[in-house]
């Protein structure tokens, strides 16, 4: 079932881009069918030979009747016939027509197809007529004064065969009342004489006979004229957007799986465990005002504190106390492998999530090249990190008190002209000391590790916590910076993914897990000092 699942995660994830090349696909079709004029067919049926009127026909004749219509339906795709029908219907080009001899019969269908129902019935009755004109048993031919005296023979000899057989009936008659020899001797002889005459009289009709039509197999007749088509037989325009929307489907699929073959970024869990050797301790869900981007301010705790998304924060918490066991970190780095990954927000609900376990949790905002926690909470940024950091001034003057959630924040304050060298200098080192006897945790939000603040940061606290959005950051870079790291000596607690799309493969995109998790009967958490929260991590932790 995973197997299968991951066989189609780049469909759920492209699904837009497959759904669009259907939809265009479809559309386009659609249009491109309405401009073309209907198709009409006409059909004509041709008989060579006459065996089917035989009631004995041999095998003979109908072997060469076959192999006839074979020769008859090649002489009508042919120029001396295309040309004969072009002549007499006036036309500059023939429809496409074909002549098809139908399977163990002497039977050939003619089929012309033409967008105008009279040209393609006229066509296929004029091909049928010329090729009853061009076989030698045509009614039409130069020899029909031949056939007519063939006829009159015919008749003539139907006439003494009559006449013969009438007066060898009456004969044999007469000499079965005879008595004398000499006339029963002259009659038996007027019997052979009439006998002989009757012979030769039906061998002459017999061979005169075979040189008919009624007798002849090279003959070719009309056997089911044209029709006026009065429905058209295309475009079949629902099964041709049907193939056009299938097309697009197989190519929008293809295009899926091509592009999440070209991207390495990391957008599974497996990708990161596995390809960054790093636990994950958190699932946060995608929600717009969660980012600070739809106004108010981030705090999902505060906001809605029975939604899917402060629950993945407590789950956050509760995973990270668990996997930092005995020696758990006082000052905790939040950064991001890139920028615009939700550090900033991480580190808010991070914080309040503590506090709200009875912690007493300090956040800073020690990014100080764009610092964003003076904007999300809406405080002051006169004084803060940078001042207390240079200048020496106590924590009280720079740090600030918020209501909801009740947590001490430090805003990055004054701006400086090189962070990198006041993260690296004593001085500061001096300063996280300060902060780490200050509070049970101080949360830190630092700049991405694009940069070098980061980085030298990250060698002076307690622990890292990694923030990744999915789909941002190739795998290739994040074990370049996670190598950094290694070098700086930076101790990884592991990491946080952030803005889990819905139905991404990731725990906290499946729709039974946030079904569950956004149920509404969930006792209210206390918020008074010296009741801790529950925090269970249950089945979803690392």
């Amino acid at each position: 079932m995973m197997n299968f699942r991951a066989f189609l995660a780049p469909l759920r994830r492209w699904w837009w881009l497959v759904l669009g090349t259907t939809v265009i696909a479809c559309i386009s079709s659609f249009l491109l069918l309405r401009e073309v004029p209907s198709i009409y067919q006409a059909r004509a049926t041709l008989m060579v030979g006459r065996t089917m009127a035989v009631l004995n026909p041999n095998s003979n004749e109908l072997f060469l009747g076959r192999q006839l219509a074979r020769v008859y339906a090649d002489m009508a795709e042919r120029a001396p016939i295309r040309d004969a029908v072009q002549e007499r219907l006036g036309l500059e080009e023939l429809p496409e027509y074909e002549a098809l001899v139908l399977p163990d019969s002497q039977l050939i269908e003619i089929v012309v197809t033409d967008t105008i129902p009279e040209r393609s019935q006229a066509v296929a009755e004029e091909l049928s007529r010329q090729l009853v004109l061009a076989s030698p048993g045509n009614p039409e031919s130069a020899d029909q004064d031949r056939a007519r005296f063939v006829d009159e023979q015919l008749s003539y000899l139907e006439v003494k065969i009559q006449e013969t057989q009438e007066e060898i009936a009456q004969r044999q008659t007469e000499l079965a009342e005879m008595v004398s020899a000499r006339q029963i001797e002259e009659t038996q002889l007027d019997l052979i004489a009439l006998q002989d005459k009757l012979n030769t009289l039906q061998a002459n009709y017999a061979a005169l006979l075979s040189t008919t039509r009624e007798e002849a197999i090279n003959t070719i007749t009309v056997f089911e004229p044209p029709t006026l088509p009065d429905e058209p037989v295309g475009p079949k325009v629902g099964m041709l957007v049907a193939i056009s929307g299938a097309m697009g489907l197989l190519l929008g699929s293809g295009a899926s799986y091509l592009l999440e073959y070209m991207d390495d970024t990391l957008k599974s869990v497996s990708q990161i465990t596995e390809g960054l050797d790093l636990p994950i301790l958190g699932y946060i869900p995608k929600v717009k005002a969660l980012d600070g981007k739809a106004g108010g301010p981030p705090l999902a705790l505060q906001s809605d504190p029975d939604s899917a998304t402060a629950e993945a924060f407590r789950l956050l918490r509760a995973n990270l106390l668990f996997a930092c066991g005995e020696s758990i970190p006082r000052i905790i780095q939040i950064t991001s492998l890139g920028a615009a990954e939700g550090k900033t927000t991480v580190a808010i609900n991070l914080a309040a999530s503590l506090e709200r376990a009875d912690m007493r949790v300090l956040l800073v905002d020690s990014d100080l090249r764009r610092p964003e926690i003076h904007r999300a909470l809406e405080l002051s940024n006169d004084a803060g990190l940078g001042d207390a950091a240079m200048d020496g001034l106590d924590l009280a003057s720079v740090m600030q008190r918020v209501d909801t959630p009740p947590i001490s924040v430090i805003t990055s304050g004054s701006r400086v002209e090189d962070p990198t060298e006041i993260m690296g200098s004593e001085r500061y080192s001096h300063f996280l000391d300060t902060l780490r006897a200050s509070a049970d945790f101080t949360i830190l939000d630092s700049p991405p590790l694009l940069v070098a603040d980061a980085l030298v940061l990250a060698s002076k606290v307690d622990g890292v916590l990694l923030v990744i959005e999915p789909g941002r950051v190739s795998i290739s870079a994040a074990r370049a910076i996670i190598e950094q790291l290694a070098n700086a000596k930076a101790k990884l607690l592991g990491v946080v993914v952030n803005r889990i799309p819905r139905g991404s493969g990731f725990p906290i995109g499946e729709p039974h897990y946030l079904s569950y998790l956004s149920r509404t009967d969930r006792r209210p958490e206390k918020d008074e000092k010296g009741t801790r929260e529950e925090s269970t991590a249950g089945p979803h932790g690392v």
